[in-house]
């Protein structure tokens, strides 16, 4: 009985090591792909135009401002295109976003720039609206960064100019079902 015992017991270390080698002894789900997170396609958002009054000069340098800021690396020319779309007001916002659109969020660099985007300079222009932000890169991540992103326009459709609409949307953290895209 002993050496049936212990033939039995080589055989299934066998087996179990086997199946550990060829991946088959895994957690269950392990080795199944995880499903692919929607993403949404930003390029397909629409450019936004200037506010009224904005001259051609000063979009063009908002325009330029947009691109130093977003460019990595983040450094001393970045933050001083932010300061100046920050001295522009809510003129700038439009550029911004167009700019946000466009962001490669699949990267770090692109995360930690989407991150200060909208804390520095949309939430700072636009009463204090914060639609959340990751800072990390995972299709999770990205997926829900797009969201948001998609959030500030439609955001920016609804309000524009309007500080009382901004502060509506601050503090509901979406766009109230009240406020209608202007027009």
């Amino acid at each position: 009985m002993p050496l049936i015992l212990a033939g039995v017991g080589v055989v299934v270390v066998g087996v179990v090591l086997w199946l550990a080698r060829s991946g088959k002894g895994a957690e269950p789900g392990a080795a199944q792909a995880a499903e692919p997170v929607p993403t949404i396609d930003l390029s397909k958002l629409p450019d936004l135009t200037p506010l009224e009054g904005t001259t051609e000069p000063d979009w063009a340098a908002m325009n330029e401002y947009v691109t130093r800021y977003i460019k990595p690396p983040f450094g001393p020319n970045s933050v001083q295109a932010g300061d100046r779309l920050m001295t522009k007001g809510r003129h700038s916002v439009p550029a911004i976003l167009n700019g946000f659109k466009r962001v490669d969020l699949t990267t770090k660099e692109g995360a930690e720039i989407g991150w200060k985007v909208q804390t520095m300079l949309l939430q700072g222009l636009c009463k204090d609206t914060n639609f959340g932000w990751v800072r990390e890169t995972r299709p999770q991540d990205v997926a829900f960064n797009q969201e948001v992103i998609q959030r500030w326009f439609r955001a920016w459709e609804a309000a524009q100019d309007d500080d009382d609409a901004w502060v509506e949307i601050a503090k509901a953290k979406d766009i109230p079902a009240g406020l209608k895209a202007k027009q």
